[in-house]
C-alpha cells in the first residue's frame, strides 16, 4: 500500500474523542455545528507542532508549502520524506480547485471535506466561510463598562461555567459559543452584542461573535481583554451565589 490514511484516522479520532464525545449529540444539527466549529479551530487557530507552531491554513498558503513543479514524474528522486509524498499522492486534484489553492495541505483537505455538509446548509444565507473571514469589531474594557446600563446592549460570557460563577461582568449572560442560536440571543437583530472570554489569548469569544454574525446580527463586538482585563481594571464583577 503506497498511500497511508493514518493522518485521516488520527484527525477523526481527535475530532471524536477530544471534542464530539464531550458534548451531548442529541440531533444532527448539533453534530454539524460541533464539527464545523472544530474544523475552523483546527485549521485556523490551533498551533501544530508539525508546522512549527503555525496553523494548517497558514502552512498551506505559505510559499514554502507549495510543491515544486516538475520534480516528481521525471525520474528525479523526491527529496521530501515519504509521509509527505504519500500525502501528496492522497490529495485529490479537484480539492485544490475547490478551496482556491494551487496546492493544499492534505490535513486542510480532510477538514474541509468534513465540514462540507455543514457549510452547505449555510450557503443560501452566505453565513459560511465568509463570516469566518470577517475581522471582528472590538471594544475596550472602559467602552464595555460604559454600556452596562444600556438596555440595547447585551453582554455574553463565553468562559467556562465555573469561571463565570467565580466572577463575571454585571448583567452578562453565560453561554457556550457552540450553543449559540437565535433563541439564545435577543430578538432584535439590531441590538448591540458583546462577547468576552478569559483574556487576549482566548478565542471562545471570537467563535461566539461569529456565530451571532452568521445568524444575522450586525452590531457584534468582542472584548479581547476578557474577564482578566476587566478585573485588572478593577471593574465591578458579580459572583454567583453558593
Amino acid at each position: 500500500m503506497s498511500v497511508s490514511n493514518s493522518l485521516i484516522e488520527a484527525w477523526w479520532r481527535s475530532l471524536k474523542h477530544r471534542w464530539l464525545f464531550l458534548h451531548p449529540l442529541d440531533n444532527l444539527a448539533t453534530v454539524r455545528r460541533l464539527v464545523e466549529f472544530y474544523v475552523i479551530e483546527h485549521n485556523e487557530r490551533i498551533p501544530h507542532g508539525a508546522f512549527q507552531g503555525s496553523a494548517p491554513t497558514a502552512q498551506a498558503t505559505a510559499p514554502s508549502a507549495r510543491h515544486r513543479p516538475g520534480v516528481l514524474g521525471r525520474g528525479i528522486p523526491d527529496p521530501r520524506p515519504r509521509p509527505h509524498r504519500n500525502r501528496r499522492r492522497a490529495a485529490p486534484k479537484d480539492c485544490a480547485k475547490v478551496v482556491g489553492m494551487r496546492s493544499t495541505n492534505p490535513i486542510v483537505l480532510v477538514a474541509f471535506l468534513a465540514a462540507t455538509t455543514a457549510a452547505c446548509n449555510n450557503a443560501h444565507s452566505g453565513s459560511g466561510s465568509s463570516v469566518q473571514s470577517i475581522e471582528l469589531k472590538t471594544l475596550t474594557v472602559d467602552e464595555v463598562a460604559s454600556h452596562l446600563n444600556d438596555p440595547t446592549t447585551f453582554i455574553f460570557d463565553n468562559n467556562s461555567k465555573d469561571r463565570y460563577d467565580k466572577g463575571h461582568i454585571p448583567g452578562s449572560k453565560w453561554i457556550r459559543p457552540d450553543e449559540i442560536t437565535a433563541a439564545t440571543l435577543p430578538a432584535d437583530k439590531s441590538a448591540t452584542l458583546v462577547f468576552y472570554c478569559a483574556n487576549e489569548h482566548c478565542n471562545a469569544c471570537h467563535s461566539g461573535a461569529k456565530a451571532a454574525l452568521a445568524l444575522g446580527y450586525v452590531h457584534v463586538f468582542i472584548m479581547p481583554a476578557g474577564i482578566a482585563g476587566w478585573e485588572k481594571a478593577r471593574k465591578p464583577v458579580v459572583v454567583a451565589a453558593a
